[in-house]
């Protein structure tokens, strides 16, 4: 015999009352805990824009974000400004970086601190202390490097190399034509403008980092000197750190990249053509870097992408003469990394490598 079915019964739905007071008091918790966030947002928004101000006019007032005393604005980019600050007990020193909502894409603003935080692991990316947000700006607290960026320290120390020379500050037109020699001599030679063993120890930093990123299928995509800080303002004492990771994006393996994002003097041919790249676009932008701590200028100076890009396809990698002469090691690296085909390009862990056994 089959069981019997249970006759379920329709019922009304269950009615709780509940004496208006409750709700009243409901409906005030909600409207407060809105107010409140609202009055944080707004107060926060107005320290920004109230040290903005203060910057212009010099009159600056330090105001206090989260556990950090703010005193200054430091630096700005398109997206960003960054504040120097401290923790208001350990007081170590901190850059406070702003990310305007407004002005950058949702994408770039999460991007940038989520891949800070998978990338913790290697002692050459900039440290991430603590994250907080409101409507109007996403903050990420980062280590301070007080040598500023890799460019400024380059341009400073080119300057200088200059004046002890006895150059013109106007250098000479760059020759279009194809050069077959590597050593292009000049009237006086002049020394390199950050030393050999400087350059190979902050050069071994940089590609051990990248070697890292490479590791963990993360394509910075703006790879250039001024997204590399210095620990110190002697370049000598310093140690490299790379920052600004907002165009940087996660990959599977062998994923080919398509995005033209970045800064065009920095790309690799590929990406300049147009085509599909990976990680080998960054050993070039890699290697560029490199060639301008040691010449002090990039290797193709050019007017325009277009006549950038014809320039890498048409012209030999040069060396100026210097003195003392950069090692045959590191002329070889370097010829190795500022290749136009990518298959030809040396990969980041054979330099990794080649940086090991010199």
């Amino acid at each position: 015999m089959r069981p019997k079915q249970r006759t379920i019964q329709k019922t009304d739905p269950i009615k709780c009352h509940f004496p208006r007071s409750v709700y009243f008091l409901l409906d005030f918790h909600l409207i407060h805990a809105n107010l409140a966030f609202f009055v944080s947002s707004l107060v926060n928004t107005m320290k920004f824009q109230r040290m903005d101000r203060g910057a212009k006019t010099g009159l600056v007032e330090p105001s206090r974000v989260g556990a950090y005393i703010i005193s200054h604005k430091i630096g700005a980019g398109q997206f960003a400004k960054v504040y120097l600050g401290h923790h208001h007990k350990e007081g170590y020193a901190v850059a406070v970086k702003a990310i305007d909502r407004r002005r950058s894409p949702e994408s770039n603003v999460h991007s940038e601190v989520r891949e800070l935080v998978r990338l913790q692991g290697h002692p050459n990316i900039v440290r991430l202390y603590d994250t907080f947000e409101n409507s109007t700006y996403m903050c990420a607290v980062l280590e301070f490097c007080a040598g500023g960026d890799l460019k400024q320290c380059v341009d400073t120390l080119a300057s200088e190399r200059k004046l002890q020379s006895g150059e013109e500050k106007t250098g000479s037109s760059s020759n279009s034509a194809k050069v077959e020699r590597r050593d292009v001599p000049t009237a006086t030679a002049t020394p390199p403008v950050i030393d050999e063993f400087t350059v190979r120890r902050l050069a071994s930093q940089l590609i051990s980092s990248m070697s890292y990123l490479s590791s963990m299928n993360v394509i910075h995509r703006d790879l250039k000197p001024e997204n590399l800080l210095l620990t110190d303002k002697d370049v000598r004492k310093a140690d490299l750190r790379i920052a600004d990771l907002g165009f940087a994006r996660a990959v599977h393996s062998q994923q080919m990249m398509t995005s033209y994002l970045g800064t065009a003097y920095y790309m690799a041919p590929e990406r300049l053509r147009g085509d599909k790249y990976d990680f080998q676009a960054e050993v070039w932008a890699t290697g560029l870097i490199m060639y301008e701590m040691v010449y002090g200028e990039h290797p193709f100076p050019a007017n325009g992408v277009f006549d950038l890009s014809n320039k890498i396809h048409t012209k030999v990698l040069q060396f100026p003469r210097l003195d003392p002469e950069p090692s045959d090691a590191l002329k070889d690296l370097l010829q190795r990394m500022i290749v136009e085909d990518p298959a030809k390009r040396i990969t980041i862990d054979a330099a990794k490598e080649h940086e090991t056994k010199r």
